[in-house]
């Protein structure tokens, strides 16, 4: 699987789990079992879940050879090297672990082919190949346990609504196990930004049911309402409309492919060489409704804000060739660069008709018409359309629309709205613009 992911990535995925959310990790796990038979880690790392819990037996696998060298295990546990997913025991009394965090475009296609087509075979279960590598981890800790056994991974969140997951969640609710899913609210690992959770899933449990909570600095567990902790219900996903959203351009890396007015001014590019463009709106008064030349001098030029895309996406002009070539390979070190023919010329997407910040804080994003054909960026995303519409009008109906309590916050205060969800708000906006015509 490492020759699937870039080293990277692959280091950021496998941060270590510090030792008191370890020992909490056990302590929740003791409310379900007092003790275990034979337990196996599926990504043991340094075999630091070892130290804890009352077992029988304790068999890590660890892929990355750093940290198989430096492991050290009671005497009634045992660390292999190898890929998990290869390994062909099963009936474990639980499967435990933190998986790596690796989103499903830095995993190689024919491993998630044999992967998906493995798991397809063992649970009948087709999952989605735009799922992240926990969600296969998940998977495979289902398959190694026995049908009276535990499933208990550190993992994000996320699973519990992510349409990607669907397929996972959906079994689960047919075999009608239970379902413990203990949020953080805090951060537990550096340089991580996707809110972590430990998820238990119970086989003895037959008429499945799920329970949430949320877990504050002290490691007290309170018992949260729902999924998302409101009285609202989670925003729906929809396909495309006549109005629809579409994510922000993701060039490469912001680093190279963006660059601020004094950046362009000492790389000597002309404006016919790069594009207006917003990679963050989060310096933007949110009253401010149109982004016009004045507005985007002053809020993003003036203020040394990533505003110009390199159109690296046509024929380059002589400067742009020599700035590109001046790139480091460590510079451009992403998958989207090096699964490219040449690494620099990404598609370009089209100018959206309203721009509006893809995350928030409270009550929901920020809108901005988009009056200079800015392309949006990474975090931004854009709004666009086929038909006619009041721009105005729509801005006004998105921002009196409560995002905050219709998502699961991403990140500590931080929520996301994410592209099939904004779809079914505009979808609403449509039906309910046409309701208002009918009855004039």
């Amino acid at each position: 699987m490492v020759s699937n992911i870039s080293t990277q990535k692959l280091k950021k995925a496998q941060v270590e789990t510090p030792s008191e959310v370890i020992d909490f990790f056990w302590q929740l796990l003791s409310k379900h079992r007092k003790s275990f038979g034979k337990i196996l880690d599926m990504g043991a790392g340094d075999g630091r879940f070892a130290q804890g819990g009352t077992y029988d037996s304790y068999e890590g696998i660890e892929i990355d050879k750093r940290k198989y060298h430096n492991c050290k295990v009671p005497e009634r546990a045992t660390i292999k090297f190898g890929c998990v997913f290869k390994q062909a025991e099963k009936e474990y009394d639980a499967c435990i672990g933190n998986p790596p965090y690796v989103k499903h475009n830095n995993i190689g296609s024919k491993w998630r082919e044999r992967v998906i087509k493995y798991i397809n075979s063992e649970l009948e279960m087709l999952l989605s190949k735009r799922s992240n590598l926990y969600v296969y981890f998940i998977s495979l800790g289902i398959i190694k346990t026995k049908s009276a056994g535990l499933i208990a991974l550190i993992i994000p969140y996320e699973w519990v609504y992510r349409p990607s997951a669907k397929a996972l969640r959906d079994y689960i609710d047919k075999q009608g196990w239970s379902v413990h899913v203990y949020r953080f609210k805090q951060s537990i690992f550096d340089e991580v930004d996707t809110t972590a959770s430990i998820t238990i899933i119970d086989k003895t449990v037959q008429f499945g049911k799920w329970y949430f909570y949320d877990i504050d600095k002290e490691f007290n567990v309170n018992p949260r309402r729902n999924m998302l902790g409101t009285n609202y219900t989670l925003l729906k996903y929809a396909n495309r409309g006549d109005i629809w959203a579409m994510r922000g351009l993701s060039p490469g890396t912001n680093k190279v492919f963006t660059l601020s007015e004094e950046e362009r001014m000492s790389y000597k590019l002309h404006l016919n060489d790069v594009s207006p463009c917003v990679t963050s709106l989060r310096s933007v008064p949110k009253n401010l409704c149109v982004l016009n030349n004045r507005s985007f001098k002053k809020h993003f030029i003036k203020s040394g804000k990533k505003c110009w895309l390199i159109r690296s996406d046509r024929r380059l002009s002589k400067r742009l060739h020599r700035y590109l070539e001046g790139i480091s390979e460590e510079e451009r070190d992403t998958s989207t660069c090096n699964n490219r023919e040449i690494w620099y010329a990404y598609s370009c997407h089209p100018s959206p008709k309203i721009l509006y910040s893809s995350g928030f804080t409270k009550f929901g994003p920020k809108f901005l018409i988009n009056g200079i054909g800015a392309k949006a960026v990474g975090a931004v995303h854009g709004i666009h359309t086929n038909i006619m519409m009041g721009k105005v009008h729509l801005r006004n109906y998105l921002l009196k629309i409560n995002f905050e309590k219709q998502v699961v916050p991403y990140s500590g205060m931080l929520k996301k709205i994410e592209v099939r969800q904004m779809n079914s708000i505009l979808k609403k906006y449509i039906e309910d613009v046409k309701k208002k015509k009918e009855t004039k």
